[in-house]
């Protein structure tokens, strides 16, 4: 004897048709809109905003007093005191690569062990 099993109105599947200015794609609408303005910046305005002088700020960095008067300001702020820092011993690094060789070399013990059985040399150039 074999049951058969009617499908139940949770189980079936309702089609619903939206006409492209229906209230249900507002929040999708605003949210694109947002974006697109976000998107739609050429160079030249990027470059007048960062320069641009503004009202006071504090750095976000928890810890850090630091006030600036422009984007532009705080960008090399950031950049030179907040980025490339070893986790480890907190030294700032000018740049990604060398924050890696020092904490290969200062902190990583497998390339001290290595190191002690053979000379390791790792050479980088900076190109100007």
């Amino acid at each position: 004897m074999t049951t058969i099993v009617q499908p139940s109105l949770l189980t079936q599947r309702i089609k619903r048709f939206y006409l492209p200015h229906d209230p249900f794609f507002d929040l999708g609408n605003v949210e694109l809109a947002v974006a697109h303005k976000q998107l739609a910046i050429t160079d030249a305005e990027l470059e007048e905003l960062t320069q641009s002088k503004c009202d006071p700020f504090i750095c976000a960095v928890t810890g850090c007093r630091a006030r600036f008067n422009s984007i532009a300001e705080f960008n090399i702020h950031y950049q030179s005191v907040h980025s490339n820092v070893c986790s480890v011993c907190k030294r700032v690094l000018p740049t990604k690569r060398l924050l890696e060789l020092h904490v290969l070399e200062t902190h990583d013990s497998l390339f001290r062990v290595l190191a002690a059985k053979q000379k390791m040399v790792i050479l980088f150039m900076h190109l100007s």
